[in-house]
């Protein structure tokens, strides 16, 4: 059944700027996997070496100040996939099995972070033999900001297993739990109050429109790496203190990454914390993003006295760079928008 709304304004930009300052933004269930940090003080066969590894000048030794590659240019969608999250939503996690790589040869004065190479395979997969990893889910919303048009989520605390009111457990008990709040190595007994050592990865579609220069800044601390059409745009690998980066989608960075206008792509986020005490993670974006693939189809008649703008299995749409949220009036998707001029 189709719904209709009709708003009545002096002009089509007023009645956009209205609906979008309604706008909630997009709710993401981030992939969140924990582990057991390496120990100065115990041993334990689950104790991962990547995680609190003895650090060497992270602040100079990292992709970004490097000018290096940490992480191969193509995504590799050869991974495994969390079988409870298939059973939750199949569209909504069916990228699960896409993981980044590292570089077959890394650069000497960053190898130490990744020692040894084979064990990077446990940071986006389960590995429930031997209790490696634990796997949740994170609430992330990217919320519209009135002020700069940007969705953002902004988080310079960024410790999703801090509290289980906000993470949902996808490992089965009595490994339903973070490994807990540990001091290692050399870091005060005050900075046990945050869970670390953890990875994050998020999957989600847009649709390129060209010369729109869609834009993407994302700031993270630790290893941050973001993948547009299964290749590699930001590469800030690393343990470091926050870094950001950021790419547009001019029309020759477009077209190098094989962007059509009017297709849809998929963009991946994969962060990780690896070091106290700090955790950041942030995203800026101006493209309406969805965690699932629904290429909207969205007509305009503009009449003399009216324009009849229709959503057919959309909520969000973008109407002369203006976006549109249908949800954020208790729309459903399938509507017409009457517009009086």
């Amino acid at each position: 059944m189709k719904s209709y709304f009709k708003f009545w304004t002096a002009g089509l930009g007023i009645a956009l700027s209205i609906l979008q300052a309604n706008a909630q933004g997009l709710l993401v269930k981030a992939i969140v996997r924990d582990f057991y940090e390496q120990r100065s003080s115990v041993t334990d066969s689950r104790e991962h070496p990547h995680f609190e590894p003895t650090v060497n000048n992270p602040e100079t030794n990292n992709a970004k100040a490097l000018g290096i590659s940490i992480a191969q240019t193509a995504i590799s969608t050869g991974g495994t996939s969390n079988a409870v999250l298939q059973g939750l939503d199949t569209t909504m996690y069916k990228l699960d099995k896409r993981n980044p790589l590292l570089v077959s040869s890394l650069d000497s004065r960053v190898a130490w972070a990744y020692t040894p190479t084979s064990r990077f395979s446990d940071w986006y997969n389960d590995v429930p033999t031997g209790d490696i990893n634990r796997t949740f889910l994170f609430p992330v919303t990217l919320v519209l900001n009135g002020s700069t048009g940007l969705y953002q989520y902004v988080n310079t605390n960024f410790f999703p297993l801090d509290s289980a009111a906000k993470y949902q457990a996808l490992s089965p008990s009595p490994y339903n739990v973070p490994y807990g709040k540990f001091y290692t190595n050399n870091i005060p007994s005050t900075n046990t109050s945050h869970v670390y050592g953890f990875t994050m990865e998020m999957h989600l579609y847009f649709t390129y429109h060209a010369g729109q220069n869609g834009k993407f800044k994302v700031a993270g601390d630790d290893d941050l790496w973001l993948f547009i059409n299964g290749q590699k745009v930001v590469d800030l690998g690393g343990i470091h203190s926050s870094l950001t980066d950021s790419v547009v989608l001019t029309t020759s960075k477009a077209s190098q990454l094989g962007l059509v206008d009017g297709n849809e792509y998929i963009v991946d986020f994969f962060y990780a914390e690896r070091n106290p005490t700090l955790s950041d993670f942030s995203v800026w974006t101006n493209l309406v993003l969805s965690p699932t693939s629904a290429t909207p189809v969205v007509s305009l008649l503009r009449t003399p006295n009216k324009d009849i703008l229709r959503s057919d299995n959309a909520n969000f749409f973008n109407v002369n760079g203006r976006h549109m949220d249908l949800r954020a009036n208790g729309l459903p998707v399938n509507t017409t928008v009457l517009l009086r001029r």
